[in-house]
């Protein structure tokens, strides 16, 4: 089997799943799932890891066909996604999809699972190069939160990385967490940013991603500052021609 559409299709037929199932249980849409059946795209190092780890196979023999497909009992990958299953039974929800993008799963009594893509640790560098394609988007893996109504706005749910936010308190941000943001758009960056409100950001630069407290926003220079709640990292500033784009963080969800 030379091609990824062929390894992939050969375990899907080998575990009797289909399409619907396999987006069901890994968060990638059936869409981007028919594409690589068909070799039309070539998945990003996320996907394949997601995938391998659904299936219980080696991530290098599903992403280049390489060693045994079957991973030993027990073993896990170092690559293996770390992204977090959305476990939606079998009779499907119904899907509200926003104009804006935002996907909906209406689960009744008035409560929706909000999908975002999430971007892990490792998935850093590749966010910064591929965040305004809407193929690489897709592909990501997807995180669900609860809610209690259809959200306007685009949102991103990503892994923290190290711990400068991290200062033991109730509130402080550990290495590991997810958290769940709401892009401002770039039109608003010329009015002062609301970090009194929301004093917790994503700040995706073109160099990399980093998640700050935002203290100040200097309106008619350009320049946002932002401190770290752990004492032993420091603060700092940016212009923001140096950022792509900015999450106010919502939600911090800590694994247990």
């Amino acid at each position: 089997m030379k091609s990824f559409g062929e390894r992939l299709r050969h375990i899907m037929e080998l575990k009797s799943q289909s399409a619907y199932i396999v987006s069901k249980h890994t968060g990638v849409s059936e869409a981007t799932i028919g594409r690589l059946l068909k070799d039309s795209n070539k998945p990003n190092q996320a996907t394949i890891s997601t995938l391998a780890g659904h299936f219980g196979v080696n991530v290098s023999w599903l992403g280049e066909g390489e060693g045994e497909m079957m991973k030993e009992p027990g073993s896990k990958s170092a690559t293996e996604s770390n992204a977090v299953p959305i476990n939606i039974p079998e009779t499907p929800f119904e899907t509200i999809k926003r104009e804006d993008g935002t996907e909906f799963l209406d689960i009744g009594e008035g409560r929706f699972l909000m999908v975002t893509p999430l971007v892990e640790q490792v998935g850093y560098a590749g966010y910064v190069s591929g965040w305004a394609d809407p193929e690489y988007v897709e592909e990501l893996p997807k995180h669900a939160v609860v809610v209690n109504k259809l959200h306007f706005g685009t949102y991103r749910t990503f892994q923290v990385r190290g711990d400068s936010m991290n200062n033991e308190s109730i509130g402080s941000i550990a290495s590991g967490d997810l958290v769940t943001g709401r892009r401002l758009q770039r039109k608003h960056w010329t009015s002062k940013l609301h970090f009194n409100k929301h004093p917790y950001w994503v700040i995706v630069k073109y160099d990399g991603i980093i998640i700050k407290k935002i203290v100040g926003h200097d309106v008619e220079s350009g320049v946002i500052t932002y401190e770290s709640l752990n004492p032993n990292y420091g603060g700092g500033a940016v212009h923001l021609d140096e950022v792509q784009e900015l999450y106010n963080i919502l939600l911090i969800t800590r694994e247990t």
